[in-house]
């Protein structure tokens, strides 16, 4: 079994618990710490605090990947009604701005309040840790490029369809480069602007929602 290679930074995190100790609030630990700030719709309900609160216990106890996208990629964590989601959403990111459904206590599950404390966390971390995800590879300021991500992808397993699509399985298909590879000669004759230099949210790049539509084109029928 190949095992995960270890995850080596520089930066360091207090924990939140130590700024709590020594009276300062929330709100100064996720500034100084990742230079993000928390907004949230309708501030003057009676659960904001108790909501922001989550937030950021949530967040310190994140993986160190996730806080170092936080602290690069992430600039605002809004709070928002579960009305301006669809339905089920947790969260979304967009141009720097992660959006949390800060109504996610009312989903089914979660209206047992002897629940709440477990399945809230894990949902709510499920939703940031999906979120940092999008940004790491879609933001154009230190977003991975295309090749990278796609990288990824490869090793990850998941691929369209891989028995329909016998080429990548084949030879490349048991390197990784060589498999990437093939995906983004495949990505390149489908739309000659998928730049492999470039993160997906780069000027001039086609959208996310493109990516899926073109790795899937005609799955089957390369040659």
């Amino acid at each position: 079994m190949v095992r995960f290679a270890p995850y080596h930074s520089d930066r360091q995190y207090a924990r939140l618990e130590t700024y709590r100790r020594a009276g300062l609030p929330d709100r100064t630990w996720a500034a100084e710490q990742f230079n993000v700030q928390v907004r949230l719709s309708n501030a003057g309900r009676r659960d904001y605090q108790e909501r922001v609160a989550e937030i950021w216990e949530t967040v310190d106890r994140l993986p160190l990947q996730v806080k170092d996208i936080l602290r690069g990629l992430i600039d605002e964590i809004h709070l928002d009604h579960d009305e301006s989601f669809l339905t089920g959403t947790l969260g979304t990111w967009r141009d720097r701005v992660m959006r949390i459904n800060r109504d996610w206590c009312l989903m089914p599950a979660l209206r047992d309040r002897r629940w709440h404390k477990d399945l809230g966390y894990d949902l709510l971390r499920a939703a940031l840790v999906h979120e940092a995800g999008h940004a790491l590879v879609e933001d154009a300021r230190g977003g991975v490029s295309l090749r990278d991500f796609m990288t990824m992808v490869a090793a990850s397993g998941w691929l369209p369809h891989p028995l329909e699509d016998p080429v990548p399985y084949g030879g490349a298909g048991h390197d990784v480069n060589r498999l990437a590879a093939y995906y983004l000669d495949r990505l390149r004759g489908i739309d000659s602007s998928w730049d492999p230099s470039l993160p997906l949210g780069s000027p001039g790049m086609p959208s996310t929602p493109q990516l899926d539509r073109d790795l899937m084109y005609q799955v089957g029928r390369w040659t």
